[in-house]
């Protein structure tokens, strides 16, 4: 039944086909076109008054089918929080850079037993993966996966010329860092990778290692977490820290293995209360275990890259 018919709630006749048969609706921008003559000889033919009714109310429904459509196709909105797991490559090479499956790395021969293996948190819209990634996530749900390439303006960036440094040899000896192609070291606390050794002179390279390249993802949304104190504990685990939380009304207790400094705590409670909204307060009690602490810092000097400062 068409709308003429809707409107007057009789059967379609041959006028009602005949205007329907007149025009095209274009689903993306809730308009109407004719296709043959114009509408005002649409108008004289079929009556100035029904026509009208009759494309408004074609355009008031395609508009309403549009909005749902845009609904559905964004999924994930901003401040949701969701756990994902992936496998990045470069898209030339087919090289693993990073994954969350320790099966899939034992399969690929890129398994790394110092490397935790385990699906990501993501908050969507607080820029915790990159943008290409963030994009897909928003017209995902769970369950869902998909293979995807990443342009480098929506992965890491292009390289910069102007990242690329020279240093003196001198300077990595004084400060006890043999200075060998191919490692990474923290300069002034931005990370970089020597690139060559050459007499006393030593090129590094501050771009991204991924800089400059396409990427490709296969990736799968495992949960949509909506618990108050589920999304916390999620929170509080992306940031390594070993804790255990308590939540009451609105206030969340956060007992830790060894106290924390002022500025840590602020680190902590912003992102919670910016994206747990129904978290207006944050206690820390300290806890007396130090079994995690103590895990940390050793994942920590494994994982230490060397540190030093360009100028000495």
């Amino acid at each position: 039944m068409c709308f003429l018919s809707l409107l007057h709630k009789t059967k379609p006749n041959s006028d009602c086909i005949a205007v329907l048969d007149q025009i095209t609706v274009q689903t993306f921008t809730g308009t109407v076109q004719f296709r043959y003559g114009t509408m005002q000889e649409i108008k004289w033919k079929y009556g100035i008054q029904e026509v009208s009714l009759f494309l408004t109310t074609v355009t008031n429904f395609y508009k309403a089918v549009n909005k749902t459509e845009a609904i559905r196709r964004k999924n994930m909105k901003e401040g949701d929080f969701v756990l994902i797991e992936y496998v990045g490559r470069v898209a030339g090479t087919g090289e693993i850079f990073d994954l969350t499956d320790a099966e899939t790395a034992k399969r690929e021969g890129v398994f790394n037993s110092n490397q935790k293996y385990e699906p990501v948190l993501v908050i969507i819209g607080a820029k915790m993966v990159i943008p290409g990634i963030e994009k897909q996530l928003e017209e995902m749900k769970p369950g869902d996966e998909r293979e995807f390439s990443v342009k480098p303006q929506d992965a890491f960036g292009s390289r910069n010329p102007r990242l690329i440094k020279i240093i003196s040899r001198a300077n990595f000896l004084r400060q006890r860092i043999n200075p060998v192609p191919g490692i990474f070291v923290t300069i002034d606390g931005r990370q970089a990778k020597i690139r060559s050794v050459s007499g006393g002179r030593v090129r590094v390279d501050f771009n991204h290692p991924l800089a400059g390249k396409e990427l490709r993802y296969e990736l799968k949304i495992i949960k949509h977490i909506t618990k108050t104190k589920e999304k916390a504990d999620e929170l509080l685990k992306h940031y390594r820290l070993k804790t255990e939380t308590i939540l009451k009304g609105n206030t969340l207790i956060i007992k830790t293995t060894k106290p924390l400094d002022n500025i840590v705590r602020q680190l902590i409670e912003k992102p919670i209360k910016k994206w747990i909204k129904e978290i207006k307060r944050i206690k820390f009690e300290p806890d007396a275990g130090s079994e995690g602490s103590e895990k940390s810092e050793e994942t920590t000097k494994k994982n230490k890259t060397p540190v030093m400062t360009e100028k000495n």
